[in-house]
């Protein structure tokens, strides 16, 4: 991510640009506004995995944990598969996104959450924009992919009109 901003910085001249992240890439850009301060204008999120550790944990079969015992890597994902070594699990673990204060930014975030996500927990979305103070539309009826193409159309009117403020 770091490399995707001084790219836009020192080549394309931009003095600050939105990001809009779901899933996973919502916990990394949560975790570098966190690590490095807010390099974002605004950043739009959906179905954000402020719980990244306890996701992965969750989604594991017994012989994903067996493989990790061993020292082994696994697969994980859904369409596309990322390999979760245990390195990569303890620092996920050690690196507790939600322990960061983002009031302080909390204007230039907004959250959307469907209540039938099957992979992030509603409630912690809602706990944690709740406890930053952040905007949250809830969605009752969208799932993780918001796979209905009119929720995801209409996530994504939420996201156009909170980006041009």
């Amino acid at each position: 991510l770091g490399a995707v901003i001084r790219y836009a910085r020192d080549v394309l001249h931009a003095e600050k640009t939105d990001c809009y992240a779901t899933s996973f890439g919502a916990y990394l850009a949560l975790s570098y506004a966190a690590k490095h301060g807010d390099p974002f204008r605004m950043i739009a999120l959906r179905s954000p995995a402020v719980n990244m550790y306890e996701v992965l944990c969750s989604l594991m079969t017994e012989t994903d944990r067996s493989q990790l015992a061993k020292g082994k890597d696994v697969l994980m994902g859904f369409d596309r598969k990322i390999a979760v070594s245990p390195a990569f699990l303890a620092e996920l673990k050690a690196e507790d996104i939600t322990a960061f204060d983002y009031s302080g930014i909390a204007d230039s975030i907004l959250s959307m959450h469907g209540e039938k996500d099957e992979v992030v927990p509603f409630a912690a979305s809602s706990e944690f924009a709740e406890r930053n103070g952040i905007d949250l539309i809830s969605f009752p009826n969208a799932d993780h992919r918001f796979s209905d193409p009119k929720l995801m159309t209409e996530a994504i009117q939420y996201v156009e009109a909170f980006f041009e403020g």
